[in-house]
């Protein structure tokens, strides 16, 4: 029976926890999450002792060895000092994208590796997907010949633009990692992956074209709960999380878990009223790029161009493949 310890309870850290009590050969043995309330959510869902659930991370990574593997799913900048610590410590280490946005760290994580002889495996999930997989085999069977252009965007749907990079976790790349890594390594990896090949040049260009305080209609509030413009703005917190009377679903479908741990309609609205996401999206300290595109060329001779934007409807990839023979 393989033994998964979770360092980090967010929506990645649950769901993962929630698919290994689906498989038949590995079991959850220990949490960590600094939330007291993911914490103890955490503690129920998997069935724990209070001796194999950690509030502090510093504590957890100290203690005696609990688990074979360590799914490190905090935020972008502490999966650098978590998985070292980790690696140290004799786990295996699956660690959320991006590992971190600083190259250096990259390289001491592989060396850490090596020199502990342990795997560190990253969550670029979509390598695994049917869909993308059938792509990758289509590629290397030669249907479409040679692959020359590549035209890969990434449409990040306003609705959750608004809720990870102008008023959640990522709306700063100071304090976590610039839009394009914490979103697009997704892309990066799938580029990479289906080329075969690497990187020879880059050019790129991006702006913070919208969400900002130069945008922010006349007499607009700081907050969407006193804003007398909320019944009509696309933005407004009540209409992303609750829905509202001419629009009884929500807007954003993963549920309210960033915004809350209370479930409830009363608890969410209350939320709403003080934490940031209850904020107008143009009174905010946001600095990360709403719009980027990017050029690339690699070793083989393929060419992308690349673009991602917070502006879409849904949220979507659209890609399409130019060969000698024909096109996906």
């Amino acid at each position: 029976m393989l033994k998964i310890a979770i360092l980090g309870l967010g929506d990645r850290g649950m769901n993962y926890g929630n698919l290994v009590q689906t498989c038949t050969d590995a079991e959850i043995t220990a949490v960590c999450e600094k939330d007291p309330e993911r914490l103890k959510l955490g503690q129920e869902r998997f069935g724990l002792p209070d001796s194999a659930c950690f509030q502090d991370s510093a504590a957890f990574l100290s203690h005696r060895k609990l688990a074979d593997v360590l799914f490190v799913c905090t935020q972008d900048r502490d999966h650098y000092p978590h998985t070292m610590a980790a690696l140290e410590k004799d786990y295996h280490v699956l660690v959320e994208k991006p590992v971190s946005p600083d190259p250096e760290h990259l390289q001491e994580i592989i060396q850490k590796s090596l020199e502990t002889n342990k795997k560190v495996l990253v969550c670029h999930v979509l390598r695994y997907s049917q869909f993308y997989r059938k792509i990758k085999e289509l590629l290397n069977s030669g249907i479409i010949g040679r692959t020359v252009l590549i035209r890969h965007a990434e449409n990040i749907g306003f609705w959750h633009f608004s809720h990870s990079f102008v008023r959640g976790h990522w709306h700063k790349e100071g304090e976590t990692s610039p839009m394009i890594l914490a979103k697009c390594c997704h892309d990066m990896d799938l580029l990479y992956w289906w080329i075969g090949a690497k990187f020879q040049s880059v050019s790129s260009n991006g702006q913070l074209t919208f969400y900002h305080p130069g945008n922010k209609p006349d007499h607009a509030a700081d907050r969407c709960c006193v804003c007398p413009l909320r019944d009509t703005c696309l933005y407004d917190a009540e209409l992303q999380y609750l829905g509202r009377q001419n629009h009884p679903q929500p807007l954003f479908p993963w549920g309210t878990y960033a915004v809350t741990n209370l479930p409830g309609k009363e608890n969410i609205k209350k939320a709403l009223e003080t934490n940031d996401y209850g904020t107008c999206v143009f009174a905010g300290d946001n600095d990360v790029m709403d719009c980027q595109t990017a050029q690339f060329v690699f070793e083989n001779g393929v060419s992308v161009q690349f673009s991602v934007n917070g502006f879409s409807n849904h949220n979507y990839r659209s890609t399409h493949f130019f060969g000698t023979k024909g096109e996906i």
